[in-house]
């Protein structure tokens, strides 16, 4: 039997919205008083590219999806970004290790908060897009992630890709560190992604993806878009909610993985 302490099938996440308060006290505060919350309010020195976020509204979503993980008996984790809506997180950009730290820090932050009013505790924290890529390149800015993860919760499982800058920041902070694997994505000869500019950057076959996880985690290695093994070690594995038809994929993918006799199940956070 081979297990695996969890599998992601499907992430939530509401970035640019979370980005309320500092602490709990004030997140609950900003979410019963305000109606719209501006970024301006919060980074008065970054320019404004969009008007402003209802507040009741994502509480309201992200309550609604914390609520349903509740039923289902699902853990939940958030997922910060960059403060870039219109990309969806997915462009890189300049950005301060401090800010970083501020930016985690707030929507982890507001996550916790509404989580906590339901009775649920956050499991783990993964960066998302952009800020995951540049955390696992850049050890300041994956450091500045785990401050703000340390300084929220350090009960928090880290989700990191393997042999990164962001392990060791984790490892190095005394957090558990849980490294990814990505079942709908294409990996380079030296263990990246493939850019989603490309065509092959996704993987959209899930009995292929069921049987390249497997092999991950019986042999340790993936074969690359150049056809070659590269060496992945993986704790929990990935696939996008966004990607058109990716209900269906992480239920066959789940399916297979089950019928070769892989255990999946929510990873669990220390006391």
């Amino acid at each position: 039997t081979i297990s695996t302490p969890s599998i992601t099938t499907i992430e939530y996440s509401r970035r640019r919205a979370t980005n309320l308060a500092t602490g709990f006290d004030s997140v609950r505060e900003a979410l019963a008083k305000a109606d719209v919350v501006y970024l301006s309010d919060l980074y008065p020195a970054r320019e404004q590219p969009i008007a402003g976020i209802s507040a009741r509204l994502i509480a309201d979503s992200m309550r609604e999806a914390i609520s349903a993980a509740q039923n289902r008996g699902v853990a939940v984790g958030a997922h910060p970004s960059l403060f870039d809506r219109e990309h969806f997180g997915r462009r890189e950009m300049p950005v301060s290790p401090e800010e970083v730290f501020e930016g985690v820090a707030y929507q982890l932050g507001i996550f916790q908060a509404i989580a906590q009013a339901l009775d649920v505790r956050p499991v783990h924290l993964k960066p998302h897009g952009a800020l995951y890529n540049i955390a696992a390149r850049e050890r300041p800015v994956a450091d500045a992630i785990v401050r703000a993860a340390v300084s929220v919760d350090p009960a928090l499982i880290l989700f990191a890709p393997p042999g990164s800058q962001l392990v060791a920041a984790g490892e190095a902070a005394g957090l558990r560190v849980a490294r990814e694997f990505f079942a709908d994505r294409n990996y380079m000869n030296d263990g990246s992604l493939v850019s989603r500019a490309r065509p092959d950057a996704l993987l959209h076959d899930p009995e292929a993806a069921a049987a390249r996880v497997v092999r991950m985690l019986r042999e340790g290695k993936v074969r690359s878009s150049a056809n070659e093994d590269v060496t992945v070690q993986a704790e929990t594995i990935c696939v996008h909610g966004d990607t058109p038809g990716a209900v269906e994929f992480a239920r066959t993918l789940r399916a297979m993985l089950e019928a070769e006799h892989v255990r999946i199940q929510a990873p669990r956070s220390l006391p």
